[in-house]
């Protein structure tokens, strides 16, 4: 009997606890979200877009919100409706509407469980990249995407006819180290082709190291700015040109992005280099990590990248100086080069072998 006893209690006690957890990891992240993120924004957009992610656990169970209250569907048939929160930033009026929600879709779905921190965890990491695309919300249950094509095709150099040609995959820390170091190897070349096509970004540390050896010490990178003030920042050069005022041409297309498009634009707009190309991705914004419990964590958009002339990059992209969009195999470099164009549509071109031909008779023009 006592056991037994034991036991009763052990499960009641357990499950307060549990919707206390739960409605402490949604409270935090919506939150975050009100205060941190780069744009003010309600709260209860977050949330309505949280809750319609059951349906990405369950296709039997739909949310939907027709401006002044949710539905919860489960197989087609109305198990729920509720009011929304007169105050579309209440943070716990969200939060406990969020909970409610939540446990009456789990008594009408076998396929939910009731673990409260998978359930919750799935939904903020389904519903983050809906409300902001460069957001993201980390788990640890889905697997870890592994970068297309690994750290041997991060960096590449060789000579192309007295220049060098350089191609930057990603950012990571190695990179001004081999920049430095391929550069001192090559003292005597001609002039340099940078080739960012389908660099994602990364480190912005590394991106700024190396439009600094390009430029004149103090010359401005960019800035970040966003709500608040620990989101203001402004990089520049830290060096001098390692080139002495050589020709640059830099490659860019539309999988050309983030720290990529900022060192890009950097180089352009100091008068540093010419850009060859497509329009680039436009993903100019600056992600704070906010740690959470149980190994989560969550990496939330809270300030944007503008160029030295103060443009704004985010959902833009750089525009080249000579656009090879549309371009065919068979049209001269020469012909691309004297080529008009308004606008420039992003492409992947990362293995355009003839847009290198063209960088380099760019840099005919500008020895």
């Amino acid at each position: 009997m006592k056991k037994l006893l034991l036991t009763f209690l052990f499960v009641v006690l357990a499950v307060p606890q549990t919707s206390a957890d739960e409605a402490a990891r949604l409270s935090r992240v919506y939150a975050a979200v009100a205060r941190d993120y780069v744009e003010p924004v309600e709260v209860g957009r977050f949330a309505v877009l949280t809750l319609k992610s059951l349906n990405a656990l369950d296709k039997r169970i739909q949310v939907a919100d027709d401006g002044r209250r949710l539905t919860l569907y489960a197989s087609g048939r109305v198990v729920k409706v509720a009011p929304k929160p007169d105050d579309g930033g209440d943070v716990a009026a969200w939060t406990r509407l969020t909970q409610d929600f939540i446990r009456e879709a789990c008594r009408f779905s076998p396929s939910l469980e009731r673990r409260d921190f998978e359930i919750v965890d799935r939904l903020l990491a389904d519903a983050l990249p809906k409300f902001d695309r460069s957001s993201v919300y980390n788990n640890g249950f889905a697997p870890e995407k592994k970068r297309r094509g690994g750290l041997s095709r991060a960096y590449a150099d060789r000579m192309i006819d007295g220049a060098l040609y350089i191609h930057l995959g990603a950012f990571n820390k190695y990179t001004g180290e081999n920049i430095r170091r391929t550069l001192s190897e090559n003292p005597d070349c001609a002039g340099v082709i940078l080739d960012l096509r389908g660099n994602p970004g990364g480190l912005l540390s590394e991106a700024v190291e190396v439009s600094g050896l390009f430029l004149d010490r103090g010359s401005a990178i960019a800035y970040t700015r966003g709500r608040s003030g620990d989101s203001d920042k402004y990089y520049v050069a830290d060096g001098g040109d390692i080139l002495n005022g050589r020709p640059l041409v830099v490659l860019i297309d539309g999988q050309t992005a983030s720290s990529a498009e900022v060192m890009a634009a950097a180089l352009r707009e100091q008068g540093r280099a010419v850009l060859a190309g497509t329009r680039s991705y436009g993903k100019g914004t600056v992600q704070k990590l906010i740690p959470l419990e149980n190994d989560s964590s969550m990496a939330l958009t809270d300030a944007y990248f503008y160029t030295p002339s103060e443009q704004k990059i985010d959902r833009v992209g750089i525009l080249p100086d000579v656009c090879l969009s549309g371009r065919e195999e068979n049209d001269s470099p020469e012909r691309i080069v004297s080529r008009r164009f308004d606008d420039c549509p992003p492409e992947n071109r990362q293995n355009a072998e003839i847009d290198v031909e063209t960088a380099r008779l760019l840099l005919n023009k500008n020895l």
